[in-house]
């Protein structure tokens, strides 16, 4: 019978991982399966290098049981350009990694240890985590269990120090009371109740004030009283003109008392009066926001929607001052001032996980939802103008996958990942679901509650996102930070690819992004004319690079292993050309490396209208060898989904040795007929590959 013929060409694979397309909906340039391979955007598909302990690692021993294990990079330390430390919380204590010139991490692991028990009187706070964010060359750390702190560094000792962080408002909510705003209690001064005595206190009342209104009349302010309103003409108080004035129902302004928002200790300024006083819960997360340090996250009460914001910082005092500056039961100075600190609730939101700036709002992701907050007329965010916008009311579930990519969140869910997008015409902020039509079958695979403890950094040089997250169901406290596969995306593709590694020997438990400066930088002090410019007593300067210097990112992932029954922390990255995993501890443990496979499977290839079996009589695989390759290829048809179905072609060895050409071809005959065909192309042994595309030759039947 005759048969038509056909040439087709594919070219790459740039669209990564796709699963949500039916066998006739699939795009081009993707794939349906994919583990261990590294998708260029050039096109280039190749396997990952191998996992091992970095050049010249360094062993931390230590036993993490029952730790948490948390990764941050510290930039700027001390106001520094060139100065970056890695903080890590390994339970209690956390340590810090000197960032150095050549991008080792574990060797520059400095001796001195910030204890997270000197900020609380708990006796164990290592089995949750703490929360970073750094600003003026601070860090700044918060915990649901300590008080929230900041770490300084001095160059001169090479030593690190905790400030506690006393975060104070004013009590604007007063004390509980059965009394009518605008209701004069019918009592005397002495018989007034507690409560009462307190708030008209807390409203700006003085003592000698209250005893000459108690001299005079027969019963005590209101709620509604303001103590400056009852004057006469001589700009005296008069308790004379109490019936001349009415100021209406509205209660007073309050606020006149400032408290450490942990101990409203209402008692200390009138015995009696009901005191709030939150023991272990704390603020979970802080962020530093137009000149300000934000925090939220508090589990208590209905305290888990509220966010408390600085005065604009201007000296360190100010990092914990909530509150504003003039009492806003003045009679002259009360105004609300725009570098005011203050507090925000966002009723609905259940509890605060993650704050991030997003241009010139503050994203507020929530378990009830995500809010933003900026400047109510578009611009910046200050004490007294400020809008609320609901973004979204989808359910949020922790804060450990938050990815900040150039001012941009990305983050996981129980349903996908997320993020957030300006809408190009009106600018209005909305979250978007990016798996939805991407890999949302793959992703809903995971178990549910190891979505909870993702890890999550991002490599602004391969302008891709790095996740860590742990396909086994979690059975136990240390399972949630043994992580056992890895899943990116890049941002110039949008492609999915997920990596896997085996966690027998070598536990992932972390991943942070390092920049590495190379060539020179040169510090400078800043003048303005002949005088050196000062910034609260401190020195500005400037870091400036010379010719020939060079900035690159280098992935580490945090690891811990036994080695001779002591388990031992280090860092580790991708770099073994062996094809490999942990060559190093398997050379301290005397046992083999792990043997990791790479492979990619193409989308559905459907010829002759779905109607008339074709097959591929050559299929043409282009390379580019830069070293001598192999790989195994086999064909997968009509669907099949294993090789009991008898559809999947035995497969077949080509190598591709480096040379004098930059690249090569190979042609396999692939066997087999049907209506369907895919490619499955995976590693040979321990040898590297590096597909660029490949063209096919097939006939089809004429008919049906």
């Amino acid at each position: 019978m005759p048969r038509t013929q056909n040439i087709s060409v594919q070219k790459n694979f740039v669209k990564g991982l796709i699963t949500e397309a039916t066998a006739f909906t699939f795009p081009e340039n993707a794939c349906t399966e994919a583990d261990n391979c590294l998708f260029d955007p050039k096109g280039l598909v190749s396997r990952r290098l191998g996992f091992d302990f970095e050049t010249g690692y360094n062993l931390f021993e230590k036993a993490i049981g029952g730790d948490v294990l948390v990764t941050y990079l510290w930039k700027n330390v001390s106001g520094d350009a060139g100065l970056n430390y890695v903080v890590t919380q390994v339970g209690n204590i956390l340590h810090f990694y000197k960032v150095s010139a050549d991008g080792s991490l574990s060797s520059g692991r400095n001796t001195d240890t910030v204890n997270l028990l000197s900020q609380t009187t708990l006796t164990d706070v290592g089995q949750e985590e703490c929360q970073f964010s750094s600003g003026n060359g601070l860090l700044f750390v918060t915990h649901p269990h300590t008080n929230s702190f900041y770490v300084e560094y001095d160059a001169t000792t090479d030593t690190f120090t905790s400030f506690t962080i006393n975060i104070r408002i004013r009590d604007f909510e007063g004390d509980i009371t059965d009394t009518i705003e605008d209701t004069r209690p019918t009592s005397t001064l002495a018989g007034l109740s507690a409560s009462h005595r307190y708030n008209l206190l807390n409203q700006g009342w003085k003592e000698d004030r209250l005893v000459e209104w108690d001299t005079a009349r027969t019963d005590m302010p209101s709620n509604a009283d303001v103590m400056w309103r009852f004057k006469n003409s001589t700009n005296e108080f008069d308790v004379t003109t109490v019936d001349d004035r009415f100021d209406g129902s509205s209660e007073a302004s309050k606020g006149h008392f400032i408290f450490n928002v942990y101990d409203i200790e209402r008692s200390s300024k009138f015995a009696g009066a009901t005191d709030l006083l939150i023991e272990e819960a704390r603020v979970a997360t802080s962020v530093f926001f137009a000149g300000r340090v934000f925090y939220a996250g508090l589990k208590y009460s209905k305290h888990g929607s509220r966010i408390y914001f600085s005065q604009i910082i201007e000296d360190k005092s100010q990092y914990g001052k909530a509150y504003q500056v003039n009492d806003p039961t003045s009679e002259s100075l009360f105004a609300l001032l725009p570098s005011d600190g203050g507090m925000i609730d966002l009723i609905e939101a259940g509890t605060v996980l993650k704050m991030t700036p997003f241009f010139n709002t503050l994203i507020v992701v929530a378990t009830n939802g995500v809010w933003g907050i900026s400047g109510s007329q578009g611009t910046g965010f200050t004490a007294n103008d400020y809008g609320i916008s609901k973004l979204s009311s989808i359910t949020n579930i922790s804060h450990t996958s938050f990815v900040d990519v150039e001012g941009v969140p990305y983050w996981w869910n129980y349903d996908g990942i997320y993020t957030v997008t300006a809408d190009p015409q009106s600018n209005a902020l909305r979250v978007i679901n990016i798996t939805d039509n991407t890999i949302k079958t793959f992703f809903d695979a995971i178990p549910v509650n190891s979505k909870m403890f993702v890890r999550g950094i991002y490599d602004p040089e391969e302008r891709r996102i790095i996740w860590l997250y742990r396909e086994k169901v979690i059975n136990s406290f240390s399972d949630k930070y043994i992580y056992d596969r890895i899943l990116s995306y890049n941002l110039l593709t949008q492609a999915f690819v997920p990596w896997s590694t085996s966690t027998a020997q070598v536990r992932l438990s972390g991943v942070v992004c390092i920049i590495g400066a190379g060539g020179t930088f040169t510090k400078f002090n800043v003048v303005h004319g002949v005088d050196q410019v000062v910034h609260s007593g401190d020195t500005v300067v400037a870091f400036i690079a010379q010719e020939g210097s060079s900035v690159s990112s280098k992935i580490k992932y945090l690891v811990s292993a036994p080695i001779v029954g002591v388990n031992n922390i280090t860092f580790a990255e991708t770099y073994r050309d062996s094809y490999l995993d942990w060559e190093t501890h398997a050379s301290l443990e005397d046992v083999d490396p792990f043997e990791y496979d790479s492979y990619f499977v193409t989308g559905y290839a459907i010829k002759g209208d779905g109607l008339r079996k074709f097959q591929y009589n050559y299929v043409n695989i282009f390379s580019q060898p830069d070293v001598d390759c192999s790989f195994k290829i086999r064909g997968q048809w009509n669907f099949a989904t294993n090789g009991n179905s008898g559809r999947w072609s035995t497969s077949q060895v080509f190598s591709q040795p480096a040379g004098d050409f930059s690249v090569r071809t190979n042609k396999p005959k692939i066997r087999g007929s049907g209506l369907a065909c895919q490619l499955r192309i995976e590693n040979n042994g321990a040898d590297p590959f590096k597909i660029i595309g490949w063209s096919v030759f097939e006939s089809a039947n004429r008919w049906p």
